[in-house]
This record gives structure tokens, C-alpha cells and sequence, in this order.
């Protein structure tokens, strides 16, 4: 085992880990590093590529990312690795968007805050959270939200099965009552892009639709073999 810090690299364990200098709201990417002659040691860049790796190791191989919160520390996570993939779940879940009546035109939300959340620079399967609340005014209104990765074609949401050739998600609710109040809460698994984004769209909005979207963990394959 070893143990890495946000600090400056220092060969071993219980040193640096940093290529380059840490800073708040940070993300992190990890590598395993080899020189040459074998020497194995471990640490993070903000390069996806570890361009900043340290003089004398030529070989890397990608571990995970992580974000920093505002303080410029890490936010409590637990990892779990399989042949294929790292899945990094978070012990407290991040609220990436908080929207009051959002419309119905398609939105770009960002899974990250200065709090942390899904990193950027490669692609991630994220896990999400959502929840909607709504007192419908009109009565009679069948409510659905659509998530999908910014690859796929952009979809209004119908309530049918929707499908994209990466994954996407969706979440409903059945017609009220004129003035009565309804509310969901769901997860699913969304791919982002490069930049941590997915898409949101609403079949319908009214004065006193809430819709708040959280990440739970997000998961990319092993050895720098990024989604793409």
C-alpha cells in the first residue's frame, strides 16, 4: 500500500503526490509511474495525459480522478475496482443544480460545484439524483424529465421508452389533481462529456416546478481507456 498527499511529489509512500501545485476546486487525475528500470511509485496530475510526470519515469497508467473541494481538500470518497472499470462513490452526495420552473427547452447542467463532484477531462459514467416537485395548477398534467449524454440526440420527453446509443435516463410522475402537490425522487446512471456535462429537458414547467439534480459517484475503465 501507499499513501499520497496534495503536496509537492516525493518519491514514496507518505509523501507528495502533486506534478504540479494543488489548488482549490482542483481536479486530480492519478497515476501508476515506472521508470525504466521498474522503480513503480504513484501521483496525480491535472494533465489527462500526465505530461507533468516526475524526471526518470516514462511509463504511467491511469487510475482515477477526483475533484477538490474549495479548501483544497479531497471529498470523502470510497473506491471500488473491477476488471473494467474504478467506480468512485462519494460519501456525500453533491447538489449539481437546484432549478425553479426551468422551462421546457433542453439545459446543459455541469455535475460539479466548487464543492466537488464528477470531474472533467474524460468521459464518465455518472451515477445522479433527482428530485421534482411541482403543486400542479392546472390539474391533469403528466410530468417527465429526460436526462441524456450531450452526444445523443436531444429528445423531448414523452413518458415512452426512449433510447440513445449511450445511456441515458429518465423520470416521471402520473397527473394530479387540480392544486395537489407531487414529488419523485429517482437515480440512474448518465454519461458525460469531457466537461462533466449532461442534459436535462422538461415536458412541462410551471410556476412551482423544483428540479434538483445531485451526483452520487461516477466510473471510467481502467487504464486510461476513456470512454470516447
Amino acid at each position: 500500500a501507499m499513501t499520497k498527499s496534495t503536496g509537492a511529489w516525493v518519491a514514496g509512500s507518505g509523501n507528495g503526490g502533486g506534478f504540479v501545485a494543488a489548488a482549490n476546486s482542483q481536479v486530480q487525475h492519478w497515476f501508476v509511474i515506472m521508470k525504466a528500470d521498474l522503480t513503480v511509485d504513484v501521483g496525480w496530475d491535472t494533465s489527462t495525459t500526465a505530461a507533468n510526470i516526475p524526471a526518470g519515469y516514462t511509463f504511467f497508467t491511469y487510475l482515477f480522478s477526483v475533484k477538490l473541494n474549495a479548501t483544497q481538500n479531497y471529498v470523502p470518497f470510497d473506491a471500488y475496482a473491477t476488471d473494467a472499470l474504478v467506480d468512485i462513490r462519494l460519501r456525500t452526495s453533491i447538489l449539481a443544480d437546484n432549478a425553479t420552473n426551468p422551462g421546457t427547452a433542453a439545459r446543459t447542467l455541469t455535475l460539479n460545484t466548487t464543492a466537488g463532484g464528477c470531474p472533467t477531462g474524460f468521459v464518465f459514467d455518472a451515477l445522479i439524483s433527482g428530485s421534482f416537485f411541482v403543486t400542479d395548477a392546472a390539474g391533469g398534467v403528466d410530468n417527465y424529465i429526460y436526462y441524456s449524454p450531450l452526444a445523443a440526440t436531444d429528445e423531448a420527453p414523452t413518458g415512452a421508452a426512449q433510447s440513445s446509443t449511450v445511456e441515458n435516463a429518465q423520470m416521471s410522475t402520473r397527473a394530479g389533481l387540480v392544486g395537489q402537490n407531487t414529488e419523485t425522487a429517482w437515480s440512474g446512471r448518465i454519461r458525460t462529456n469531457t466537461s462533466a456535462q449532461i442534459r436535462q429537458r422538461l415536458n412541462s414547467s410551471q410556476a412551482s416546478t423544483i428540479v434538483n439534480t445531485g451526483i452520487l459517484a461516477y466510473a471510467a475503465p481502467r487504464g486510461n481507456a476513456a470512454y470516447y
